[in-house]
C-alpha cells in the first residue's frame, strides 16, 4: 500500500502525488495508493465527505493521465480549507 498524508491537499499538489504514485506502480503493479488528507482543496464534493466522492472536473482531468494509478482519498475535516485563515477549514 502506498499512503501520501497532506495536511490539505489541491490539485498542484495531486499531480505530484499521482506522478509519484505512477513511477511506483512500474515496480509494485498491485499497489494500492491512498491519500489521506485533513482538509480539502480539491474542489466538488471531496471537502462534503459523501459516501461516494466524484470531486471536481479540474481534480478528474488530472487523474484522467494517470488511468493506472486508482487513488483512494479520504478527507477527515469536512468543508473546504480556507485559504486565507491558517490551518483552518470552512465548516458549512
Amino acid at each position: 500500500m502506498g499512503i501520501e498524508c497532506k495536511a490539505y491537499a489541491e490539485n498542484a499538489m495531486l499531480k505530484r502525488i499521482l506522478v509519484d504514485f505512477h513511477l511506483l506502480k512500474t515496480l509494485y503493479p498491485h499497489l494500492t495508493c491512498c491519500l489521506f488528507q485533513l482538509e480539502s482543496q480539491l474542489g466538488g464534493d471531496y471537502a462534503d465527505l459523501p459516501e461516494t466522492p466524484f470531486g471536481s472536473r479540474a481534480t478528474h482531468s488530472i487523474m484522467s493521465y494517470f488511468d493506472d494509478v486508482d487513488l483512494h482519498i479520504v478527507t477527515f475535516l469536512k468543508g473546504e480549507r480556507k485559504v486565507d485563515k491558517r490551518s483552518q477549514c470552512a465548516l458549512k
